[in-house]
């Protein structure tokens, strides 16, 4: 499967599975990687009014701790948009993209729902600002496709992923679980082809492995591959 086929086959539904083989840490991941691309091609401009991507990227920051951590950090639970008002005290919008950002950042853990998901698309699309209703449709589909690329990248096969043989991890003084873990946390996702070579000088021979390292596709952090060889799933 590629991000291709997923027009037929809901994102929902893999979604519901994916969460529960592997709980909430992974949604969390992919709200953090989606709201990551939308801030990375955002115009030289606020995302929304009041709200500045520098504090929206704080906000990721402390959303990926809460998916590694065995808590939620206090300052994330004081998260609050900038009061958007107009001169008469009333609210200039109701919901600002960036709110709906910050939800799927912040939600409880253990209370994930697919759905919470499902406007990621669409509010991409109001966060960018695109002017022309003539051609929102087509950059709506656009924003799903790239939305669907990051879910295979982080959840990966479904229903069950490969498993990784552990005398890959002990090969040549554990290269490759310090390969995956400078992947994880420094972002360096340009030493993933680096990592397929290591893997398969360990005598890893998975066809979809490799692949997935060594493909064009964007990675994230949670890419299953690197979650494999770090435990994380």
């Amino acid at each position: 499967m590629d991000a291709g086929d997923w027009p037929q086959v809901s994102p929902w539904a893999i979604l519901s599975a994916a969460a529960e083989r592997d709980g909430d840490r992974k949604p969390r991941l992919l709200a953090c990687a989606w709201c990551h691309h939308i801030l990375d091609r955002l115009p030289p401009s606020h995302p929304s009014p009041g709200v500045s991507a520098a504090w929206l990227r704080d906000v990721i920051a402390a959303a990926e701790r809460v998916a590694d951590g065995p808590a939620v950090p206090p300052g994330l639970k004081a998260v609050e948009l900038p009061d958007v008002r107009a001169n008469d005290g009333s609210a200039k919008l109701p919901e600002v993209p960036a709110a709906a950002m910050v939800r799927w950042l912040t939600y409880s853990p253990g209370s994930f729902e697919p759905a919470l998901f499902e406007d990621m698309p669409a509010v991409a699309e109001r966060v960018l600002a695109s002017d022309s209703a003539a051609d929102w449709y087509s950059a709506f589909e656009h924003r799903q496709r790239e939305f669907n690329d990051l879910i295979l990248d982080v959840f990966g096969p479904v229903p069950a992923p490969p498993s990784i043989d552990p005398a890959w991890r002990t090969w040549n003084d554990g290269t490759v679980p310090k390969l995956a873990l400078t992947v994880y946390d420094d972002r360096r996702f340009d030493l993933l082809p680096i990592l397929a070579d290591a893997l398969e000088e360990s005598g890893c021979d998975h066809a979809g492995i490799l692949a997935h390292c060594r493909g064009s596709g964007r990675h994230v952090r949670g890419c299953w591959v690197v979650d494999l060889i770090l435990e994380k799933m």
